[in-house]
């Protein structure tokens, strides 16, 4: 735990830089955590290209992290790259589809069997033992496609296919190494 004001644990340090250039757009950011007496440091960045009913979005973000009392269990490292593409052929309508890749090394986990669960980015790892690290991706490819009924309203089909290698583990897929999911629903903005 922090105490409040102390910047040498339980803080967070962030700058961030973005670029927007009309169909260019560039961003990126540099973050430095202490959680639990434990230094987690993560950069990215990204941007997108738009031309006529076209825009792609291309995204790397990478994280480091000591993990277990004294850093026992070593450094965790994450890379994780994006690639999507959001076509519009017509006013009301759209569709967009990508592909993003979760690569972690050395990374936490908890749990074990359909409990298994690779930590999030940030969360605390001050309990992590080495024999509680795994190396793996998570692979997600997804789709969807929106119909706008005007500027706050629309409707949608979205899918997805998650797929797990190495020791990666997610406790959402109650131990399944791949997950498929199909959704639908309708979107209000206020």
């Amino acid at each position: 735990g922090g105490i409040a004001g102390a910047f040498n644990n339980g803080s967070t340090k962030t700058a961030a830089l973005a670029y927007n250039g009309g169909p260019f757009n560039v961003a990126g950011y540099l973050n430095s955590a202490t959680v639990t007496n434990l230094k987690h440091d993560s950069y990215s960045v990204g941007g997108n290209y738009s031309v006529g009913i076209f825009r792609v979005n291309a995204g790397w973000f990478h994280y480091t992290a000591e993990q277990g009392a004294l850093n026992v269990a070593g450094k965790r490292k994450d890379n994780a790259y994006t690639l999507s593409a959001t076509i519009a052929p017509m006013e009301k309508i759209d569709f967009q589809f990508g592909y993003q890749i979760m690569d972690a090394k050395n990374a936490g986990t908890t749990g074990a069997g359909v409990t298994a669960n690779t930590l999030a980015a940030f969360a605390d790892t001050s309990a992590i033992t080495a024999t509680t690290v795994a190396s793996g991706k998570r692979k997600t490819v997804y789709g969807s496609i929106f119909y706008h009924f005007d500027r706050q309203t629309e409707v949608y089909l979205a899918a997805d296919k998650l797929s797990m290698t190495g020791g990666y583990r997610q406790k959402s897929t109650f131990g399944a190494l791949d997950q498929t999911e199909l959704g639908v629903g309708l979107r209000l903005r206020f």
